[in-house]
């Protein structure tokens, strides 16, 4: 989908919102055959880059992302329910899909 963040070009950067392996799968190489698909569908939409909003505690998402290439922006935020009883905080990866990168 295009990237909703403010400082977004939704005509160039995508994001993936959604992105879960379930644990028993795990380890088997479908996280790798999904990420990629969800670039090369990106790519095929004409996004340039894609970013991903993972829990700032996920380190084992945050690893497997890092080994495939993505990279922290600096870019954080908090998220949760409108009461502020409970409060997430996630920082962005971002990955180029550009054919030349």
């Amino acid at each position: 989908m295009p990237s909703q963040d403010d400082d977004a070009d939704a005509s160039t950067d995508g994001a993936i919102e959604v992105f879960v392996v379930d644990p028993a799968a795990q380890h088997r190489g479908h996280g790798s055959r999904l990420l990629n698909a969800c670039a090369d569908t990106l790519r095929a939409d004409g996004f340039d880059r894609a970013c991903f909003w993972v829990n700032a505690g996920d380190d084992t998402l945050r690893r497997f992302l890092t080994a495939a290439g993505w990279a922290a922006d600096g870019a954080t935020r908090e998220i949760g329910a409108e009461d502020e009883s409970v409060r997430l905080k996630q920082v962005r990866l971002h990955t180029n899909l550009a054919a030349d990168a």
